[in-house]
């Protein structure tokens, strides 16, 4: 009867030091994304002018586990003239672009990675006489592409400097459905969508303090080659991190 209280002891100082060891550490930030976005599909080709979305980003870690979210959102001027020669007015557009993510550090330096994103984007072009080709005047295009991706991550300290290189690489199994509104008229479409994501930069974490500054550069593209389709998002990435 007197081994019980022991064992019962001897669990409860090994579970305290795990939890000493490995305690759960939240890192919270505000990312900003400065960058030019072009989407094609059949109802034409549309290049936008340096546009910038922002938002919060939260991961949660324990040992060598974390998972996280990132919510940006952002408007972007497109020129229509990018796809068409008769017009020298911009349409407006909102972008949202969402990742949820989970992943597992094997080693402290290199690490697994998986998530789902959620990309969606609304472009309207305003009411003009005159505008032809490709774009319809007081049309609306909207666009939504979701579903899984995967891959790794990693970073490499500079010595003691507090400096260290960082990237991500992904690939995203995902569907696109889209669709083309013009008064009564409207098109829809379902496609699967496939494509890469890379982010490379460098970060700076604060002597004695719990924050961290990167600046980085990332480019992701998404491709329907059946309906010759793709969606290319790429720039300047920033972020300042607190870690509790």
């Amino acid at each position: 009867m007197r081994l019980r209280p022991v064992i019962m002891t001897v669990c409860l100082v090994l579970m305290g030091a795990t939890v000493q060891a490995e305690p759960l550490r939240l890192s919270v930030s505000v990312k900003p994304w400065l960058a030019e976005w072009k989407t094609s599909s059949s109802d034409g080709t549309f290049q936008s002018r340096l546009g910038a979305m922002v938002g919060p980003a939260g991961i949660l870690r324990y040992g060598r586990f974390f998972a996280g979210a990132t919510y940006l959102r952002g408007s972007f001027p497109v020129p229509l003239s990018s796809a068409t020669n008769a017009s020298s007015v911009d349409a407006d557009t909102t972008r949202i672009d969402t990742d949820f993510t989970a992943g597992y550090y094997l080693t402290p330096y290199l690490g697994l990675i998986g998530g789902y994103k959620y990309v969606d984007f609304t472009l309207t072009v305003p009411t003009r006489p005159g505008l032809s080709g490709a774009v319809y005047s007081g049309s609306v295009y909207h666009m939504r592409i979701t579903g899984p991706f995967g891959g790794v991550l990693g970073s490499y300290p500079l010595g003691r400097t507090g400096f260290a290189l960082y990237g991500t690489f992904t690939y995203s199994v995902l569907t696109r459905t889209s669709r083309f509104q013009q008064g009564a008229t409207t098109v829809e479409g379902t496609a699967p969508s496939r494509g890469p994501s890379a982010e490379i930069g460098l970060a700076y974490r604060v002597p004695r303090k719990p924050i961290t500054f990167t600046e980085g550069y990332k480019f992701q593209r998404f491709e329907d080659t059946n309906a010759q389709a793709s969606d290319t998002f790429q720039g300047l990435l920033l972020s300042a991190t607190y870690t509790f």
